[in-house]
């Protein structure tokens, strides 16, 4: 080892603990910034809330169909502005204003095919409602299909439903169906998005009401009767 000049002893030692209280500064800094960074970064509650249309089984029946008959309900079609997994509002005719953090907690076509196989299972007093598409030798005795033209809340407190549909005996001529366009007006308590989900819930409902009032029509029909013409059902 080569040996140091003395007079560079204690410039060499000031050195060493300078360094030594620079190094111990720095970590003493680093240390704080790292804990205020954390603090600034703590987890925060999600605000999103994820949401899912309820069938509904305490209501009255319509009536009860044959248990050797079955139903098919699909396909079901909705709009386009709807195929996206946040609540849609409805600020006018022509503007739309998606949810900041309320979502759909599935597909909204499968949440609707969801709950209105079980409205209109309860509603008819059968065992279930077959989803379309199904096999060929599985084919239902009667088939149920909906094109929703809107389902949303409203700016103005309340829900606006409106769908086309058709429901039919298959196998059997055209002219032995029913075809309708529901429009359905429900009011909102609140802004709340759990208050629309509950009311558009509702809606569905009505909605499977009607189209079992149709099926039991078709049935008691038969196989070659005559239906009820093309109708609008408003109701508010």
């Amino acid at each position: 080892m080569t040996d140091r000049h003395p007079s560079l002893v204690p410039v060499l030692a000031r050195r060493r603990a300078r360094a030594a209280t620079l190094g111990v500064a720095l970590a003493v800094a680093a240390t704080s910034s790292g804990c205020g960074l954390l603090s600034n970064f703590q987890a925060k509650p999600d605000p999103t809330r994820f949401f899912v249309l309820a069938s509904a089984t305490d209501a009255t029946r319509v009536g009860t169909l044959d248990p050797s008959r079955t139903v098919g309900l699909g396909p079901i079609e909705i709009p386009n502005y709807l195929q996206r997994p946040e609540l849609i509002v409805r600020e006018s005719a022509t503007e739309l204003r998606p949810s900041t953090f309320d979502r759909w907690s599935e597909p909204l076509d499968k949440g609707l095919a969801r709950v209105l196989a079980q409205n209109l299972s309860y509603q008819l007093g059968i065992d279930r409602v077959t989803l379309f598409p199904w096999y060929s030798n599985q084919e239902p005795t009667f088939q149920v299909r909906i094109d929703f033209l809107s389902f949303e809340p409203v700016a103005s407190r309340e829900v606006r439903v409106v769908a086309r549909w058709d429901a039919r005996r298959l196998g059997s001529p055209a002219a032995t169906r029913v075809q309708r366009e529901s429009v359905i007006s429900l009011p909102i308590g609140s802004d709340d998005s759990a208050s629309a989900v509950a009311v558009l819930s509702k809606a569905l409902d009505e909605l499977a009401r009607d189209m079992a009032s149709a099926v039991l029509t078709l049935d008691a029909a038969g196989p070659n009767g005559s239906t009820t013409p093309p109708a609008t059902s408003p109701r508010r």
